[in-house]
């Protein structure tokens, strides 16, 4: 799953222990409980849903309770002090939306003192938006100008200036999309590009259904979108969005592609290096005779692609994980050289831009690793759980932490 881009957000992260191949397993702790023999317990507050830290002591988690109306009563925990305590920060209701994990809720915290919560569909089924610029004493509900796409809508590269993703309507592999951006943390939103049927700003086209949205800087930033008719589609604007030019990505080698591929934003790591994560559906190419889904689908792989010269040119490389309709694959890009992606209870990890990997299999029983975020490679968090693919929701979760590189894991219950 794609994460929530933002300049100055630390990533998602975390940490191998053992060469790929030679998993070893780690247990989840509890106080006087031995490694090998812990399991998760569930969040007594719900499920949680979310988890944003921008320190090791510092962070926000989302929990949801689901009614009986099917309605969703949701809360902002935050903690100071890694976890050990947590205070209620803000509530409220929303509909539930078929989506893969930790999509539905977005947190996006550029420091400890300016975040905002995203939810796709407050109790009225519209968007909903809360700033603080306090770190969370106190929020302000923001309009938006539009609904968010689906993938990751919001880009912003400092606590004022950001960008969103809106109003994409989607058919037959073309799509409607509007861009505004903000240069006040969400107060007010100014329409920068558009494209429908009958007009569009310089560049764009209705090509793709676009999904995803990435800046760098004030003028670079990147709209992604997956096609029916062959790879991802790639546009890039160096003037703040108001003009566009299109591009292709080229299709992995030996890989059949043809609306079976969904890109995430791109992440740039310093002067002009980037990574831009697909995931691809390995659907057989059409031979003109019946074939058979297997019961599980078809396997899911991640690709990541790579610049060095700011976009202007990509080469690929395919990831170790496999996922599959009922089991997701998450992901995170710490830089250039820092890896993770989980599939079920398995992390992979890279040091080295993926030439090498190591794994790392944690003991969940029937759970899967839903969401990853590192601070750094020696502390981060999990959210683990079972996950609901007719709904697209998940149906239970763990929270853990780690703060020696992921060898041992603590619960901790919100």
């Amino acid at each position: 799953m794609p994460l929530f881009i933002a300049a100055a957000a630390v990533l998602l992260a975390v940490w191998g222990a053992s060469r790929l191949g030679l998993g070893k397993t780690a247990g989840l702790d509890r106080p006087g409980v031995p490694a090998s023999t812990a399991s998760p317990s569930l969040s007594s507050t719900g499920v949680v849903e979310a988890i944003r830290f921008v320190s090791p002591d510092a962070g926000w988690v989302v929990v949801g309770s689901m009614h009986a109306d099917q309605t969703v009563s949701r809360r902002l925990l935050h903690t100071s002090d890694g976890g050990r305590h947590w205070s209620s920060q803000l509530a409220w209701s929303a509909q539930p939306r078929a989506t893969v994990p930790g999509n539905e809720v977005r947190l996006l915290f550029v420091d400890e003192t300016h975040g905002l919560v995203l939810n796709r569909a407050g109790s009225d089924g519209k968007p909903v938006l809360y700033r603080t610029t306090s770190g969370g004493s106190s929020w302000q509900a923001l309009a938006l100008p539009g609904i968010p796409a689906p993938g990751s809508p919001v880009s912003f590269i400092d606590a004022q200036h950001g960008w969103l993703l809106a109003d994409v309507n989607a058919a037959m592999s073309q799509s409607t999309a509007t861009i505004f951006r903000t240069n006040d943390g969400g107060s007010t939103w100014l329409q920068v590009a558009h494209v429908d049927l009958n007009s569009a700003s310089p560049g764009l086209t209705m090509n793709g259904d676009k999904d995803s949205l990435a800046f760098s800087d004030a003028d670079t930033g990147w709209l992604v979108a997956d096609s029916a008719g062959g790879n991802a589609i790639l546009w890039v604007t160096h003037d703040g969005g108001l003009t566009w030019k299109q591009g292709t990505l080229p299709a992995p080698a030996g890989v059949y592609v043809s609306g079976n591929a969904a890109p995430g934003g791109p992440q740039f790591f310093g002067p002009g290096q980037g990574v831009l994560p697909m995931e691809i559906t390995l659907v057989p190419q059409p031979s003109g005779g019946p074939q058979t889904v297997p019961a599980e689908g078809y396997p899911l792989v991640l690709f990541a692609y790579l610049s060095d010269d700011g976009g202007r040119s990509w080469s690929e490389i395919r990831l170790p994980a496999t996922g599959s309709f009922r089991q997701p694959l998450t992901w995170q890009f710490l830089n250039r050289q820092d890896w993770w992606i989980a599939s079920g209870g398995d992390i992979f990890v890279t040091h080295d831009g993926g030439r090498s990997w190591a794994r790392h299999s944690l003991s969940l029983g029937q759970r899967s690793v839903l969401v990853l975020d590192f601070i750094t490679a020696q502390s981060g968090w999990i959210i683990a759980g079972t996950w609901s693919a007719g709904d697209g929701q998940a149906e239970e979760s763990a929270l853990a932490q780690t703060v020696d590189e992921g060898e041992h894991w603590e619960m901790r219950t919100p």
